[in-house]
């Protein structure tokens, strides 16, 4: 196989895997404050701090895919999370579970209780 043609062929099936990023809607890679386990239904919440401050205030769900692995995105976003009452101001969805801007919309606009 020519060089060119092993180089495009690894593009096209890493290009598809890549997260874009979305204004208001990033993916830490880490630093989650703290992981839940959503009782047995193979979903998994990571709290983040945003502002800084030490409390929580974001929350990514995540499911696990048919091998057990976490999925590379966020199935929901939580935003505006009150770390004392558990409340999430908005809640967001990757419609198209691949983590490109144009899927993700707003689901929920009030204060959807996390614990």
């Amino acid at each position: 196989m020519k060089w060119w043609a092993a180089l495009y062929l690894a593009a096209i099936l890493v290009y598809p895997f890549q997260m874009e990023e979305c204004p208001g809607h990033e993916v830490p890679e880490e630093g989650a404050i703290r992981e839940e386990a959503v009782g047995s239904t193979g979903l998994h919440l990571f709290f983040f701090d945003s502002d800084g401050d030490g409390q929580e205030d974001r929350a990514l769900l995540y499911r696990r895919d048919s091998a057990g692995q976490l999925e590379m995105w966020p199935w929901l976003y939580f935003e505006g999370v009150d770390a004392k009452t558990g409340l999430a101001e908005e809640v967001w969805i990757d419609r198209g579970e691949g983590g490109h801007c144009q899927d993700i919309v707003l689901y929920y606009k009030r204060h959807v209780r996390l614990r």
